[in-house]
């Protein structure tokens, strides 16, 4: 039939109302008659002048007329092209509902899928989830012994679609499919050969939950992110578990030795809810004779295993602009916080982060800095160490906390009233003193961490922050400059960059003999 109905589709279409004419004098035989409409659907899909409206009101008023999936195919396929994604989702729930052998083929699921991926589409990727991902109808069908997996798995999704899936999810504050999408990751894939793709999903997790206000879901997946990091992590050359692939290796030799001697865990047991009478009578007939049921379990992408540390698989460390939605939630908390609570208010912080992860001080710290709580996010950063003492310096305090905080300081300096208001020149001092502080803080961090190399955007908001202080005088500054000129060698110079205004201030207070000693080391940004 389908060389047939193809070779209807190169009829022109002013011979179209001959067939159609034609066609209504058949008489009411079945077989003819499901020939009848897909004759004319042929002729409404090769009419170019037929809107697509016209043609989803005829297959779904003729669907009990068995048309060509071919055809069926067709239409999906070229309201896809439009990136009418609405239409073709809608259609296919219709078919996939009503028609009992329709089955849309691998390719066009996949030019369908990366099309919702393209633009986004909620509804569209909800219905590649039910029937890609984790097939609705093997969900709803009873599950027998330990095997709880999806096994209706048509082609393998690449993980850059379940990154934009994820994104998608996340947006549209759908965190259970999100967790779906790690358990197809965990499935199909290595984290380890697949660190971004883990990491991204495990980012839109903790995304969703805090696009949907769930503070405490979000933390509580924080927490789990913040484990798969390497730079979480303190680095020792003797580690006994230095690679995921020694630690894969030992968790093999662990569940070779269960598997001897029949040891599983809480992991293998059948929920109660969808226990079978036939897992009830093992259950009963094992305790009667004193028996152990032999359950073996599969899990995939364990890079731990009992009485050993977590093994991270992702490169580098959690960044604040990974996380904005996050961020979003733990302002606003903090906010609220510090405006209704009394001297108690840093503990109920500290807590925040023992409770969850030494990586949430980052956040937290950022949130303090911008909402004007300067002194409160140093005083935090100062208890770090002392609460957590096993770990390095360089691992728990980062440079983007001190960049946070001098930034801060920045900001406050340039928006007193310092000429007539007593009070607000003494807030100016006090900062200016802050900001030393903070910088001798900096200093013993990196001592501890046997590190003397800064980044140049530290220089230059730590420089920034002090040429904001109306009162900053030469010789303050030249302590600083100087030390950058003993760093900067004519192999590895250093320059930093100003803004115009804290670049003109500096041009001031340097005499001519100092500004040609300067002149390559500080420029004015472009």
């Amino acid at each position: 039939m389908n060389n047939f109905l193809e070779a209807l589709s190169n009829i022109p279409n002013h011979c179209h109302i001959h067939v159609q004419e034609y066609l209504e004098k058949l008489s009411e035989d079945g077989a003819k008659d499901s020939l009848k409409h897909n004759i004319l659907l042929q002729l409404l899909l090769s009419n170019n002048n037929t809107e697509h409206s016209k043609i989803y009101q005829f297959i779904v008023e003729n669907l009990h007329h068995k048309l060509n999936i071919h055809l069926l195919e067709i239409f999906i396929f070229n309201l896809v092209q439009e990136e009418n994604i609405s239409a073709a989702t809608t259609l296919l729930h219709i078919l996939l509902d009503k028609v009992p052998d329709f089955k849309l083929s691998n390719e066009l699921w996949s030019y369908y899928l990366s099309k919702t991926c393209e633009l986004g589409h909620y509804l569209g990727s909800c219905l590649v989830y039910h029937e890609i991902i984790d097939n609705h109808q093997v969900r709803s069908e009873e599950f027998s012994g330990i095997n709880f997996q999806n096994s209706h798995i048509p082609f393998l999704v690449a993980n850059s679609f379940l990154e934009t899936l994820g994104l998608i999810y996340l947006n549209n504050r759908d965190p259970e499919r999100i967790k779906g999408l790690l358990n197809y990751l965990k499935r199909f894939y290595s984290y380890s050969g697949h660190a971004d793709t883990y990491k991204s999903l495990k980012c839109s997790l903790v995304e969703a939950y805090s696009n949907d206000g769930n503070l405490g879901e979000a933390l509580k997946h924080f927490r789990s992110l913040a484990f798969i990091f390497k730079g979480h992590k303190n680095h020792s050359k003797n580690d006994n578990i230095s690679t995921p692939k020694m630690s894969a290796f030992n968790h093999f030799r662990w569940r070779r030795d269960n598997i001897k001697n029949n040891n599983y865990d809480a992991v293998s047991r059948i929920p109660d809810e969808i226990k079978t009478p036939l897992d009830i009578q093992e259950e009963a007939s094992s305790k009667e004779m004193n028996m152990k049921l032999f359950r073996p379990d599969e899990e995939r992408n364990v890079y731990t295993y009992p009485g050993h540390s977590y093994t991270p698989v992702v490169e580098g460390s959690l960044r604040i602009c990974d996380l904005p939605y996050f961020r979003s939630l733990i302002k606003s908390n903090i906010n609220h916080l510090m405006k209704n609570s009394g001297p108690e208010r840093l503990d109920s912080l500290m807590d925040y982060i023992t409770g969850c992860h030494f990586m949430l001080h980052t956040f937290i710290n950022s949130c303090l800095c911008e909402l004007g709580y300067i002194n409160e996010a140093y005083l935090l950063l100062v208890k770090l160490p002392k609460t957590y003492h096993k770990v390095y310096a360089n691992v728990l305090i980062r440079e983007e906390d001190f960049i946070y905080l001098f930034k801060a300081c920045t900001h406050r300096l340039k928006n007193l009233a310092i000429d007539n208001d007593y009070m607000q020149a003494n807030e100016a001092e006090r900062t200016y003193q802050l900001i030393h502080e903070i910088k001798l803080f900096q200093d013993n961090v990196n001592k501890k961490a046997n590190l003397n190399i800064y980044s140049m955007k530290l220089h230059e908001v730590f420089i920034t922050a002090l040429l904001s202080y109306r009162g900053i005088t030469l010789e303050k500054l030249l302590v600083y400059l100087d030390d950058l000129l003993r760093l900067s060698t004519p192999n590895n110079p250093i320059t930093i960059f100003l803004d115009e205004t804290e670049f003109n201030k500096l041009k001031i207070l340097c005499s001519a003999a100092n500004e040609s000693k300067y002149s390559q080391l500080v420029r004015m940004r472009d």
